[in-house]
């Protein structure tokens, strides 16, 4: 299972980070809303042009919030 938490947000950038519990790694997910890009720190997300799972988590992260805000924060 993976776990997220925003660490921070600008005007145009969001930052997160992806926690896998069951093995303790741990990936920083930014997401700049001024190009509307995803970036990752974990291997998948260097070598494939697709979103990585830590990726995918923090807007499943974002689309759960009910809040208008939280899913805008994050660009989904």
């Amino acid at each position: 299972m993976l776990s997220v938490k925003k660490d921070y947000e600008t005007l145009k950038n969001s930052a997160f980070t992806v926690v896998d519990e069951e093995s303790g790694k741990t990936h920083s997910v930014l997401f700049k809303g001024d190009k509307l890009e995803w970036s990752c720190d974990c291997m998948w997300s260097s070598l494939k042009n697709t979103p990585c799972k830590h990726i995918k988590a923090v807007i499943e992260y974002a689309s759960t919030k009910k809040s208008k805000k939280a899913i805008k924060d994050v660009g989904v």
